[in-house]
């Protein structure tokens, strides 16, 4: 079932993923991926390893211009994991799920088995969401091919899925957890930068 994008409220609750190696959550669409651009993720967002969280339909168009930065509490029960994210809107109807941004965190060390704050920065974004339309997050362990599988060892570099990829268990806690949209405009106030030799 969807998780909830809410506003003016607290998180609560912990979601459970986990990353299998051998069978990971492909990618699709976006900067990276072997098919870029545009791309309709309703098949991948029915897995099981996939967590989506949905806004309410809106009401009226909405604007989202910047950097979509995520913020959750994220443990896993290996010396690695990745948090590959995604941004979609839902058209009117659910008759498509339009993949609009992705981004990626790669953790490694012991202090991958730490509940602590990870922050997720996707690719900007310019879009526009009408009314009957919703927003959507994506959350899983893996993107392959478009991001190398994180074996869940610190000390073995990441590639192709291999015999010495671990079966990982990720947790995120929800609570403090929030969604932004941070502008493109510095926060130091320039609005813009020349270049100079």
């Amino acid at each position: 079932n969807d998780g909830k994008l809410i506003s003016n409220e607290a998180g609560k609750g912990n979601v459970y993923l986990v990353h299998d190696p051998w069978r990971p959550v492909p990618s699709t669409g976006g900067h990276l991926s072997p098919n870029p651009g545009p791309a309709d993720r309703r098949l991948i967002d029915m897995r099981s390893d996939v967590a989506t969280f949905t806004s309410n339909i809106l009401t009226e168009r909405i604007t989202l211009k910047g950097i979509p930065t995520l913020e959750v509490f994220a443990e896993s029960d290996q010396e690695g994991f990745d948090l590959c994210t995604s941004l979609s809107i839902i058209n009117e109807g659910n008759k498509s799920i339009n993949q609009i941004s992705t981004g990626v965190l790669r953790v490694l060390g012991k202090g991958a088995r730490e509940n602590i704050n990870r922050v997720v920065k996707f690719q900007p974004i310019f879009a526009d969401l009408n009314k009957g339309e919703s927003l959507r997050l994506s959350i899983s362990g893996s993107a392959w091919p478009a991001i190398a599988i994180n074996s869940g060892h610190a000390e073995i570099v990441c590639e192709a899925p291999n015999p010495k990829c671990k079966i990982t268990t990720i947790k995120l806690c929800l609570f403090d957890s929030k969604l932004c949209i941070k502008s493109l405009v510095s926060e130091l106030g320039f609005q813009e930068l020349r270049l100079s030799d």
